[in-house]
C-alpha cells in the first residue's frame, strides 16, 4: 500500500488528497471496487457509476479522485504492478536456482502469480487485455518485463551451458505457456498442475 501510494504521489495524481490518510483510503476503496467491477463486467462494459455503487459512494465523490474510467484503470494498473513486484520479491529474492529441483523452481516462480490472480480477480483482465488505455497497460507490462528478466537470470544460473539468447527464448516460451492460461490456472487446480508440468517438461529439455 505504501509503495503504491508513493507512486501515485510521485506521478502527480491527486496530489492534494494523496497527502492525507483519508484520501489514500478512499482511493484504495475506489480501486478495490473497480477491481470487482472490471472482473465482473470487463473493462469495456464497466462504468464509473457501477464502480461508485460498488464502493458505496456517489459518482461525485468518485470524480474528486479520478476523472474517468481510464484514470481508475491506470491507477489500478499501478497498484497491481507494485503489489506484483512485492510478491515477486518475497518469492524470488535469495532463491538459489541450483539448489532446488526444476519442478520446485517453477513452482516458486508460478506460485505468486497464480495466488495473485486468485486474490485479485481483475489482474487477468488488466494483465492480458490490449483494449485498456496505455496508462493502465504500461505498469503491468513493465512488471512483466521485470519478471521475465528475473526468470532469465535464474535460468542462466541453472543452465550455464546456454547463451543469453537461448535463455531469453526459453523464458519467452515458458511465459507464453503460462500467460494464456492464467485465468484458468487461478480457477482450477487441475489446470494449474498440468500447465506447471508442461513448463517443467519444456525447461527440462533445455537442461541437457
Amino acid at each position: 500500500m505504501l509503495a503504491w501510494a508513493r507512486r501515485i504521489y510521485d506521478a502527480g495524481m491527486s496530489r492534494a488528497v494523496a497527502r492525507t490518510a483519508r484520501g489514500v483510503a478512499r482511493m484504495a476503496q475506489i480501486l478495490d471496487a473497480a477491481s470487482v467491477v472490471f472482473a465482473r463486467a470487463g473493462y469495456e462494459r464497466a462504468t464509473t457509476n457501477a464502480i461508485a455503487a460498488q464502493a458505496g459512494i456517489s459518482p461525485g465523490s468518485l470524480y474528486q479522485f479520478y476523472a474517468d474510467k481510464a484514470a481508475i484503470a491506470a491507477a489500478l494498473g499501478e497498484r497491481l504492478a507494485s503489489e506484483l513486484e512485492e510478491a515477486q520479491d518475497a518469492a524470488l529474492t535469495g532463491l538459489d536456482p541450483t539448489g532446488v529441483s526444476l519442478a520446485e523452481l517453477v513452482e516458486r516462480v508460478l506460485d505468486p502469480l497464480v495466488r495473485f490472480a486468485v486474490e485479485r480477480p481483475a489482474f487477468p483482465e488488466l494483465f492480458g487485455r490490449a483494449a485498456l488505455p496505455d496508462a493502465a497497460l504500461a505498469p503491468i507490462a513493465a512488471a512483466k518485463t521485470a519478471l521475465d528478466g528475473r526468470i532469465a537470470d535464474l535460468l542462466a544460473l541453472r543452465m550455464p551451458h546456454l547463451d543469453r539468447a537461448e535463455i531469453d527464448e526459453a523464458t519467452r516460451i515458458a511465459h507464453l505457456l503460462v500467460d494464456g492460461s492464467m485465468t484458468e490456472m487461478a480457477a482450477d487446480p487441475l489446470v494449474r498442475r498440468e500447465v506447471t508440468r508442461a513448463v517443467v517438461a519444456y525447461l527440462a529439455t533445455k537442461e541437457t
